[in-house]
């Protein structure tokens, strides 16, 4: 009886704690105040998604913002996400992807040029390194055109 006794009340002080965790959590992510989605509020997360798929800019420096915004860096954080994940992941590919194209659109002014035929561009991010390594073909040299021959060699048939 005092086994079961010492095990409620360790079970009880556990629910404590872990009430006290995520109050002294809420209260962490208010007085930041930094206009982020709290990552315990689903809602709050789809509206932050939604809002981030209705902005149109979407550069690098946008996708810096961005990844350290909402990837999560704590283990709670990376635990709320879990039901937002699929489409906060979908969102940070469409930024890659968008920065991605914005960087190769510019590539004279954007990329590192190594040499006549590479150029490459790096940055990291928080939780992401973005690396494009880019060939360049050559232009090809074209063949020199032939000539056609003249028509007065051609032989007329006799019908």
């Amino acid at each position: 009886m005092l086994k079961y006794l010492h095990c409620l009340l360790f079970e009880q002080e556990k629910i404590d704690f872990m009430r006290k965790k995520q109050i002294n959590a809420e209260w962490q992510q208010y007085i930041r105040c930094d206009g982020l989605p709290d990552p315990r509020v689903i809602t709050q997360m789809n509206t932050y998604l939604h809002l981030w798929r209705e902005e149109g800019k979407c550069d690098d420096d946008e996708l810096e913002r961005r990844c350290c915004e909402a990837l999560p860096y704590t283990p709670l954080q990376v635990q709320n996400y879990n039901e937002v994940r699929l489409a906060l992941r979908e969102q940070l590919s469409q930024a890659i992807q968008c920065a991605s194209y914005i960087l190769l659109r510019d590539m004279e002014h954007c990329l590192k040029w190594s040499n006549i035929k590479l150029a490459s561009y790096q940055r990291s991010f928080n939780g992401l390194r973005l690396n494009i390594w880019v060939a360049i073909p050559l232009p090809t040299r074209k063949p020199r055109p032939i000539e056609p021959e003249s028509r007065s060699n051609i032989p007329l048939s006799s019908r």
